[in-house]
């Protein structure tokens, strides 16, 4: 198994000899290092974005089946490279699939704008444009599900 690819197997086994009848996880396990290559073995999770040079330059593979639904299921590790400045943008469907008052869904494509526009943040300042973007756009309108963003960035 891959270097990166262990954690997701190792999870998924175990999550699936527990026996969670019915229920699963999400997980994007990965490694980054200095020269900027980030390696990503994703498990259902909303698919990561590259962000940096004005854009967000697009999603990342989806990967495999969510960890605990079936023993054997395969992961693949995915690669890129960051380049200086760029972010790896990850987030949850509490993000991607929060509703407003009208029912409207916040959805991939408008985290991809704010991304746009906010690439040349540093990662702290992207996560915080998604969150305020999302209370903007919640109005006040109660969440019905977790919330994680998180943001990568290469520096030097």
């Amino acid at each position: 198994v891959a270097h990166g690819l262990a954690p997701a197997a190792a999870a998924n086994h175990l999550l699936c000899e527990v026996g969670l009848s019915g229920h699963f996880a999400t997980a994007v396990c990965g490694r980054a290092t200095g020269a900027g290559v980030v390696e990503l073995a994703n498990a259902g999770h909303c698919r990561p974005l590259v962000v940096g040079h004005g854009q967000a330059a697009g999603a990342i593979d989806d990967g495999g089946m969510p960890l605990g639904m079936f023993y054997n299921a395969k992961y693949r590790l995915t690669r890129t490279s960051l380049d200086r400045g760029q972010s790896l943008l990850l987030y949850t469907d509490g993000l991607s699939e929060a509703s407003n008052g009208d029912s409207l869904e916040y959805g991939a494509a408008r985290i991809a704008r704010v991304a746009s526009e906010c690439a040349a943040r540093a990662a702290d300042g992207l996560v915080s444009a998604c969150l305020e973007d999302l209370a903007a756009f919640l109005a006040g309108t109660r969440r019905h599900d977790d919330l994680t963003v998180m943001a990568l960035q290469r520096v030097n």
